[in-house]
């Protein structure tokens, strides 16, 4: 199995330390060097000396995505517990790491999570008013870091982080002696797609939060939902009709609503109401997904809705 290089660590714990500061009621926040720590003592060495001495220092320019899957667990009563997973396509699936990465937080919780049902959502980071943000682009960039993924139990005892984050080769630049500048293309990626199928949207795909929940406790969580608005006017009179759709699944059903004829108006009805239901804006960028690359609705961008 290849390393990972000193490169990627760096630029994968500086992302997890940006992001996980988003997350204002974490009772602590590693810092850069305790991230490195972690991403080594995971990859099997013993600090991140031993690792930085002998992995190589950045990448070869290949046409390999690699994605990383990372948990975060706070238990009550217990100190804090890190696991970092990571593959280069054709080595795994994101599915296999979800499952992966549940035995490690299984081992650490012992059977406490077992039987335990958890509510999960990702929280937007910039606040307007009435309880909405604006949508960013999608996806998100290093420039863009997006929170983690706060799944939390029922009884309110387990709280964890979690990140499903894909790094795209093909928009990949790495600081070379020459100087030239870098450009990290890390995005989260929630659903368990075959990593390397892009075409495959018509069969139905379990979430990697819902899987790695699954395995964890035993109980699958049922598919979120979201009402969505499609890019262009699907009712009467050039009217917007929200959709509801299914996380995994890429066909959607018309609701019974209709929010008029302007679209951004009926994008910011849409956010309100998933807002009520618990359902951020990056929660409906993550249930959307496969309905948006099915084809249905390609190119919607809610992006600038409040300018």
């Amino acid at each position: 199995m290849p390393h990972l290089t000193s490169f990627e660590a760096k630029q994968v714990a500086a992302y997890l330390k940006a992001s996980s500061a988003l997350i204002t009621d974490a009772s602590t926040h590693l810092k850069l060097g305790q991230w490195l720590e972690v991403i080594s003592r995971s990859c099997g060495f013993r600090d991140w000396n031993a690792m930085s001495a002998v992995v190589p220092k950045q990448p070869d320019n290949d046409d390999f995505d690699t994605f990383f899957g990372v948990a975060r667990v706070f238990v009550h009563g217990r100190s804090e517990a890190d696991h970092f997973i990571w593959f280069r396509d054709q080595q795994s699936s994101p599915i296999e790491v979800a499952n992966k990465l549940a035995d490690l937080v299984s081992i650490k919780l012992g059977h406490s999570a077992r039987g335990s049902h958890f509510s999960y959502s990702q929280p937007d980071v910039n606040y307007l008013t009435d309880y909405t943000s604006a949508l960013r682009a999608w996806p998100a960039t290093s420039k863009d870091r997006a929170a983690p993924i706060v799944a939390v139990s029922s009884n309110q005892q387990i709280k964890i982080l979690l990140w499903w984050l894909c790094d795209n080769a093909w928009a990949r630049q790495y600081t070379t002696s020459e100087g030239y500048s870098v450009i990290r293309s890390f995005f989260f990626s929630h659903d368990g797609a075959p990593f390397t199928s892009k075409s495959e949207f018509v069969n139905d795909v379990e979430s990697l939060t819902n899987r790695f929940l699954a395995t964890l406790t035993g109980i699958h969580p049922h598919a979120r939902t979201c009402l969505y608005i499609p890019e262009f006017p699907n009712g009467v009179n050039d009217s917007f009709i929200p959709v509801i759709v299914r996380e995994g699944h890429p066909l959607g059903t018309t609701s019974e609503l209709n929010y008029g004829t302007n679209r951004l108006e009926a994008c910011r009805r849409a956010i309100v109401q998933n807002l009520e239901n618990g359902i951020s804006e990056a929660d409906m960028w993550a249930i959307s997904s496969r309905y948006r690359e099915s084809g249905d609705d390609p190119v919607s961008d809610y992006s600038g809705i409040y300018e």
